[in-house]
């Protein structure tokens, strides 16, 4: 198969395995932070699948899948018709929280460890041009030092009450069971 890419400020042809040579080596040594990929309308879930999968080798958590057109998730704007509040979630409260992995919005974090590393580097979102929202989106770099994240997850810990631990039911709405 042949396909276009760039060169000299206009196209030429080139082979799959060419295109593929000069984005591998592009990203050969990348930053992971400063990677990211978009998935959208017209991506199988396969296509998605691989390419989770690739930012995943490359160390990369920033990635995006959103399926119906919309170019910010709407988040407490389509429950509450607050425009401002559009991308806006609600969270759980922090007690217990070491009892809860995954971590993050997309459950993308197996401990508290990676999730408070992945925001002492200040990889919060970035509020898209033109958005006039009423929620905090940039979450600046504190550069924790590995011992202050290590005290950090100890705090998160810390906050475990067993006496406040949810049941986990038998089965779920639909009727189907809950496995344990």
């Amino acid at each position: 198969m042949m396909g276009r890419s760039r060169g000299a400020a206009r196209t030429r042809s080139a082979t799959w395995s060419a295109a593929f040579a000069a984005i591998a080596g592009k990203l050969k040594g990348a930053n992971p932070a400063r990677v990211g990929a978009v998935a959208g309308d017209l991506a199988s879930v396969e296509e998605m699948f691989a390419l989770k999968d690739l930012m995943t080798r490359l160390g990369s958590k920033n990635i995006d899948s959103r399926q119906d057109g919309e170019a910010l998730d709407p988040g407490a704007g389509a429950t509450t018709n607050e425009p401002m509040l559009r991308g806006g979630f609600k969270v759980p409260s922090l007690r217990n929280v070491a009892l809860t992995a995954p971590y993050g919005h997309a459950g993308q974090f197996a401990t508290l460890r990676e999730t408070v590393a992945f925001y002492t580097r200040g990889r919060g979102h970035a509020v898209p041009r033109g958005e006039q929202l009423r929620i905090h989106w940039h979450i600046w770099e504190p550069k924790l030092s590995d011992q202050e994240l290590d005290r950090l997850v100890d705090f998160l810990g810390a906050l475990t009450d067993e006496s406040f631990r949810p049941t986990t039911p038998a089965v779920v709405p639909s009727g189907l069971p809950v496995p344990h």
